[in-house]
């Protein structure tokens, strides 16, 4: 049987299942809560806060985004912020952030483009968010992580009444095994996963296949 790949925005990918419009769909965030859906949770990256460099907190940041100081959201409450439209991922988890710090940010801009956004963050128009996976030491910005750290959550789904056969777990563990070797990415282990990994491992064995799973290219 062909394996037929689309491409749909996470926002959408609960409700696509659900539709029978598709039998698996990989992807950020939880958007809807279908009962009929299985989505489970397989890494997370973090999220740091861009801060431009003449901001007066850039003093207690890090140039190295993979070293990033420490702060607490409500440091920046009185600071404009620029961000992504209400249905992006970062955008859903940014307004979590806010909520449980208890104040409504100050935005100067807000857009679906997420590379218009991170122009503007660069320019210097407010601080804003960043996925960790996509962040280098850079001349105009310093970073910070927010303490609680912030996550965005990368999901496997399928249609909970799927028939879980080798083909299907061997499917799964290769999605969950490219995905970590995506910067920045953090396994969350499941014991659902972990039987995944291991029938995919079976199955390599029985049929002689040797695969080296540190390799990225």
């Amino acid at each position: 049987m062909p394996l037929l790949v689309r491409e749909i925005y996470s926002n959408r990918q609960e409700k696509a299942i659900h539709e029978h419009e598709v039998d698996f769909a990989f992807g950020v965030g939880l958007h809807a809560a279908y009962s009929d859906v299985c989505s489970i949770p397989a890494s997370r990256t973090e999220l740091l806060l861009a801060v431009p460099t003449f901001h007066p907190m850039a003093r207690h940041a890090s140039p190295d985004p993979s070293a990033p100081a420490s702060v607490r959201i409500q440091a920046f409450r009185d600071t404009p912020f620029v961000l992504r439209d209400q249905k992006n991922n970062i955008r859903i988890e940014a307004d979590r952030v806010f909520r449980d710090a208890g104040f409504q940010p100050v935005i100067a801009f807000e857009s679906s483009n997420s590379i218009t956004v991170e122009s503007m963050i660069r320019r210097g128009t407010g601080v804003g968010f960043f996925s960790k996976r996509y962040v280098f030491p850079e001349k105009d910005l310093v970073f910070f992580r927010l303490d609680p750290p912030c996550y965005e959550t990368f999901y496997i789904r399928f249609p909970r009444d799927l028939e879980i056969t080798d083909p299907v777990r061997s499917l799964i563990a290769l999605i969950h095994l490219e995905r970590q070797k995506t910067r920045g990415s953090e396994p969350i282990s499941s014991e659902f996963l972990t039987g995944c990994v291991d029938a995919l491992t079976r199955i390599e064995k029985e049929r002689g296949i040797e695969y080296d799973r540190d390799k990225t290219d």
